[in-house]
């Protein structure tokens, strides 16, 4: 079972709609910071927790202490944590977020990348960090994907860290750790900072042509966009082997 956590502020029918596809309606299930915090990881059922955009602000409001605790236990005794855009930067060491001239950093009770999460990255925003652009990223076999940014991370490493990438932002001379996975004691963690789980379908729905649309940059997105989730859906493979 596949689980995705909800915080009710934000949509996750994007990343729902991409799994059902994948592995079936039956096989995916949602879990909330009560759920967590009331121990329900620990069913063994459980296969991986994913946790999609949004804003990391939320997620440390509801699970910091004993949520991001039960999550770690979960990692730490065989379980599989998905974490898109805000979902990666919350499973990191460090976070350092530098917009605006505005420079935030703090450490995450997870860290399981040891390293830092730095966003948003300036080459792929437009007016604000709520504009979305489509980016480029290259697998390791140097083939090219076109793919939904909307805010996330780069991937730094400090030290000595184990990684496994699975893809590099194109346009990016350094630094450029788009796509990442590694092992937390018994588990392990796979870290996306580009929504790679957002093909044009999805995108199209999206998509309004309304007055007053906070959004209305993905009319303009849509028109030129030819993205799959077909990468995604290797990622995931390679991950689970």
């Amino acid at each position: 079972m596949i689980v995705i956590y909800q915080d009710y502020l934000h949509s996750t029918a994007a990343i729902y709609k991409t799994l059902c596809r994948k592995y079936g309606h039956h096989k995916i299930s949602y879990i909330d910071a009560v759920g967590i915090c009331n121990g329900e990881l620990d069913q063994t059922e459980i296969n991986i927790l994913v946790v999609p955009g949004g804003a990391s602000r939320y997620l440390h409001g509801k699970l910091d202490g004993i949520g991001n605790s039960l999550i770690k236990r979960y990692v730490a005794n065989g379980g599989s944590y998905i974490g898109i855009c805000s979902g990666a930067y919350y499973a990191s060491k460090t976070t350092l977020w530098n917009y605006n001239n505005q420079i935030l950093d703090f450490e995450g009770e997870l860290s399981f990348y040891n390293g830092v999460a730095e966003g948003p990255i300036k080459n792929f925003i437009r007016d604000s960090i709520y504009t979305s652009s489509i980016i480029r990223v290259k697998d390791k076999s140097n083939n090219i994907f076109n793919c939904l940014y909307w805010g996330g991370p780069r991937f730094i490493p400090v030290g000595k860290t184990n990684i496994n990438t699975h893809a590099t932002f194109c346009d990016l001379s350094s630094n450029a750790d788009a796509v990442i996975s590694g092992n937390f004691e018994q588990g392990k963690y796979l870290l996306f900072s580009p929504h790679l789980e957002i093909d044009s379908e999805i995108l199209q729905l999206m998509t309004m042509n309304i007055q007053d649309n906070d959004l209305e940059e993905f009319v303009s997105l849509n028109k030129n966009s030819n993205i799959t989730t077909d990468f995604f859906y290797s990622v995931l493979d390679e991950f689970q082997q």
